[in-house]
Order: C-alpha cells, then sequence, then structure tokens
C-alpha cells in the first residue's frame, strides 16, 4: 500500500506501514488529529510549499504534517525530540526528498546556514525552554527572505467570555462540578499547559508572538486563524467539560462523525476562532 505524490485532504497525514488493518484506515481517512485536520488546509495554504524549496518540519511528533509537506517539496525534513519518529517507514515514492531526524533538547540543528527555504512549527513553542536560543537557531538555518509559519493555539476565547460573562451552559457544570472548576479563566490555562507538558503557564497572544519574532531577528508577516469558529468554539466547550467531569482534556472520540460534519461546515463558515493562530514571520537577515 502507497501513497499519492498529491496531498489530499481527506486521508491527509497517511503513512503506510503500520500494519495492514491501520493502513485500511489511514488510506480512507488520515491521521486521527480532529483539531489539526480541521486546520490542516488553512496551515498548508500559509505554508505554501513550492516544488523547488526545502522545507523543515521542526516538531514534527508522527511526521503526519510533514509528508504532506513532502509530497509538494523538492526536500522535507521532519524534527523531533522523540525517537517515535525512527520508527517512521517512508513511502517508496518519497524516499528520495524526505527524511525524518531526530535531534537532543537545545542542541544545534543538523542543518547548515541558510539551508532551509521555509519552516513549520505546529504546537511546539510552549514546549520550548530557551526560546531566544530557539529561534536563534531556526534563524541559522532558514535562508534570508525564508519563511516560518508557526501554529499554536492562542487559548480560548469563548470560555474566557463564560468567566466574564456566565451562561446557563458554564454555570450548570460550576454547580454540577464545585470541586474540580477552576476559579479563574487563567486557573483554566494553568491546568491545559500543564496536561500538555508545556514550559509556560499561559497562552501566547498575537502581541507576544509580535514582541518575541522582532526581537530574534523576524519580521511579521501574515497572521490568520483557525479552525472555524464553529467548530473551533465547540472543541473549546468539549475540552472544558472533559477537565471539570474528569480531569482529562483531549479526546479523539468519534472522530470521523465530528471530521464530516465540521469539515462540511467550515466549507461555509468563514468566520474564524481566534483560538489557533497561524503566525507567519520572515527572516530579515
Amino acid at each position: 500500500m502507497n501513497i499519492s505524490r498529491r496531498v489530499n485532504y481527506r486521508n491527509f497525514g497517511f503513512i503506510p506501514g503500520n500494519g495492514w488493518l491501520r493502513d485500511c484506515y489511514g488510506m480512507l481517512f488520515g491521521y486521527r488529529n480532529l483539531y489539526k485536520r480541521l486546520q490542516a488546509r488553512d496551515m498548508m495554504r500559509a505554508l505554501n510549499v513550492q516544488a523547488n524549496e526545502t522545507v523543515l518540519d521542526i516538531g514534527c511528533g508522527r511526521g503526519y504534517i510533514t509528508i504532506e509537506i513532502a509530497k509538494q517539496a523538492k526536500a522535507a525534513f521532519g524534527v523531533d525530540v522523540d525517537t517515535v519518529i525512527d520508527e517512521i517507514v517512508i513511502p517508496k515514492r518519497l524516499k528520495d526528498k524526505l527524511k525524518y531526524v531526530t535531534i537532543n533538547p537545545g542542541t544545534p540543528l543538523p542543518f547548515e546556514d541558510s539551508s532551509i527555504d521555509k519552516i513549520f512549527a505546529s504546537e511546539v513553542i510552549a514546549a520550548v525552554a530557551d526560546i531566544d536560543q530557539f529561534l536563534g537557531e531556526l534563524r541559522r538555518v532558514l535562508r534570508p527572505g525564508g519563511r516560518l509559519v508557526f501554529v499554536n493555539g492562542a487559548g480560548h476565547p469563548v470560555i474566557k467570555e463564560a468567566y466574564e460573562k456566565p451562561n446557563s451552559r458554564f454555570l450548570s457544570l460550576k454547580k454540577k462540578h464545585p470541586d474540580r472548576f477552576p476559579a479563574t479563566y487563567e486557573d483554566y490555562c494553568v491546568t491545559l499547559n500543564k496536561s500538555f507538558g508545556n514550559q509556560i503557564d499561559w497562552f501566547y497572544s498575537k502581541e507576544d508572538l509580535d514582541e518575541m519574532f522582532t526581537r530574534n531577528g523576524f519580521e511579521t508577516g501574515n497572521v490568520s486563524y483557525s479552525p472555524g469558529l464553529i467548530a473551533g468554539e465547540y472543541l473549546a466547550w468539549q475540552q472544558f467539560e472533559r477537565y471539570i467531569a474528569g480531569g482529562k482534556t483531549l479526546s479523539q472520540q468519534n472522530f470521523l462523525l465530528k471530521h464530516f460534519i465540521f469539515s462540511g461546515i467550515q466549507r461555509f463558515d468563514n468566520r474564524k476562532y481566534k483560538g489557533g493562530i497561524i503566525y507567519e514571520a520572515i527572516n530579515k537577515k
């Protein structure tokens, strides 16, 4: 079982070689990460990979976005500190231009200066201990004028609004689970970041990112948000309710049904959820 050379959003992130049953599922439905799948088109549109470009996916996890980048790029590298990427089976059609590399935290990237055209980083920056060192290293390997596309959670505006102006749904949860209910929205953000293993207790705002990237030699490019408003608000409430009810925050339950419904809704909902930011930064050197 192999893959095509084109990005297919129906089975986005499919990597063969995980057993025939998983491969069949992947071939039909792709990688099971609802939030990222709903962001997929916006992420790839922002990255805008060209056939002559070398692209780095930093903090690539299981490589499901890297493989889609590789279909469009001249060369693609997926880099992560987790050795799980050593187990990824690269499809035959992409062996000549896709490579996964394991690195140790805080060590230099194994790439020459100015050798990368674009860098993609999804849900990475909040987990980095020394942000200036990290961005400095990305800037070193990125060519002058090259772009960094950074995707990260920016908090949950709909939950923050509920704390400021409680609605019936919010009050019902508070009454039902008083012992588990975070006293403030900021307390809830601390809980989420701890559960994700992040180095910070809050979520970066656009203003935070502006200052951070400017300080490290980048110029702000386009800034957008994803996924769609209806999907984003639904998933934010689902995550909040799961935490209040049982202390858990992530779930892929009913993935196929939710993906089908929200993918359809997003075709008609042009509004964007401000809880997911796609930030483009340009290397000025």
